[in-house]
């Protein structure tokens, strides 16, 4: 390479460094001109004094931290509601915070609605945590004696002045309506007592404090779906608006979660257990004669056509006894009407006690099968023997372990809502 090469090579370099140097320097001076322009902001008459004087710090996101815009747009992703429409409505803020409990690692989101104040609450922090199982809400001030965390899901509704019995149900009106599953309104007095708000409601202006809206997560036509939680959400979210209270909930995932596992479970226990007695070639036996057996049972015709069992101690319907072919068979001594055969069924997680009925309901049928010379026969019309009983037991006394250890005890007041 000859020096004029080599010259003609370093004054190129030169010329591209000097270039850089060139634009670097410009760069620095413009935003120096741009900057010398603008002054600190040192108040928003907009935000609270905290937030004005410091800026938002981008590493909250990398630590885990939530901020309130963060989880309004999830919300508003899941089309619960609109936070924006609801924030200029009534000149209430919406504020997005996170409830942390001490002692329970799996924390769950809270909707906070608060009426308008001086300053905003901020949202609380919350690590990220995988709960092994479904969060169940988390209370101060208790719920409704009828209703369970365990099949309900409930918003706390936190008043900022003392209402009336009223009001609430002027603030109620056509919120709730075309809901898929059962849902409870009640309102706390003045002497800390939950009272369920009805139709039938004659205490009009009695106070109210604090109002609880719970929705059954399942029953038998299965589990809650997405779409009934957002209107539930939406529905509670009005009304806290309307009557100005703070909301305190569980968050939407958590709550399907809860309500597919509950649902599984009832599937897994809704089972019902029955034999037929039949005269099988002896021809029909009486109604009549069969009424009366019963009845020194004491057994009970009732309205829908059955003869109805009752627990010797609590006097709760038990198993029944109806017609096969379905008829509306008059079970009176007097009746004359001639049946083939019947048949005794057991609901098992709507009746107490369910292996004492179960046995109730074997002694009985070996009894009316012995005085009107019937059989007893199984589903497939085959004679039952003791060792099938015996095993029909087992497999109720099963189920009956399996509610207990769910914490709903077959027949209860639970159990009756979600397998009706």
């Amino acid at each position: 390479m000859s020096d004029l090469q080599i010259a003609l090579i370093a004054i190129g370099a030169l010329i591209i460094l000097a270039v850089l140097i060139l634009n670097w320097w410009q760069e620095r001076r413009f935003h120096r001109q741009v900057q010398s322009q603008f002054t600190d902001i040192k108040s928003d008459a907009l935000l609270p004094e905290s937030a004005a004087q410091t800026p938002l710090d981008s590493e909250a996101h990398e630590d885990g931290l939530i901020s309130e815009k963060d989880d309004t747009q999830s919300g508003l992703e899941d089309g619960v509601y609109d936070i924006a429409d609801a924030q200029d409505a009534d000149n209430f803020t919406i504020n997005v915070a996170v409830k942390i409990d001490a002692e329970d690692a799996p924390a769950f989101d809270t909707l906070t609605v608060t009426a308008d104040s001086e300053e905003p609450q901020p949202s609380q922090t919350i690590e990220e945590v995988a709960p092994s199982a479904p969060a169940e809400p988390k209370v101060s001030a208790g719920l409704p004696s009828m209703l369970l965390s365990k099949i309900d899901t409930t918003a706390l509704l936190y008043l900022a002045k003392e209402s009336t019995r009223l009001t609430l149900k002027e603030s109620l009106q056509g919120l709730f309506d075309g809901l898929d599953k059962p849902f409870f309104i009640h309102a706390l007095d003045k002497n800390q007592a939950w009272q369920v708000l009805d139709d039938d409601d004659t205490q009009t202006y009695q106070p109210v404090l604090r109002v609880a809206c719970s929705l059954q997560l399942a029953d038998r036509g299965g589990a809650v779906t997405r779409s009934t939680l957002s209107r539930f959400q939406l529905a509670v979210t009005e009304l806290a608006l309307k009557i100005n209270a703070d909301l305190e909930w569980q968050d939407i995932e958590s709550i399907q979660l809860q309500a597919s596992e509950l649902d599984e479970f009832c599937i897994a226990v809704d089972k019902t257990v029955g034999f037929h007695l039949s005269h099988g070639e002896n021809g029909a036996f009486s109604a009549a004669k069969l009424t009366a057996l019963a009845e020194a049972h004491g057994l009970a015709a009732n309205d829908a056509g059955c003869l109805q069992a009752f627990n010797p101690q609590s006097a709760k319907p038990s198993f029944i006894i109806f017609n096969t072919e379905n008829q509306l068979t008059a079970f009176n001594a007097a009746s004359d009407a001639l049946i083939k055969s019947v048949i005794f069924q057991l609901d098992i997680p709507r009746v107490d006690e369910c292996t004492l009925a179960f046995k109730q309901m074997v002694k009985v049928a070996k009894s009316l099968a012995v005085d009107l010379n019937a059989n007893l026969l199984d589903a497939n019309n085959r004679i039952l023997n003791d060792q099938q009983i015996e095993q029909i037991f087992q497999q109720v006394d099963s189920i009956q372990d399996t509610m207990r250890l769910r914490g709903i005890e077959p027949g209860s007041e639970a159990a009756l809502r979600l397998f009706s």
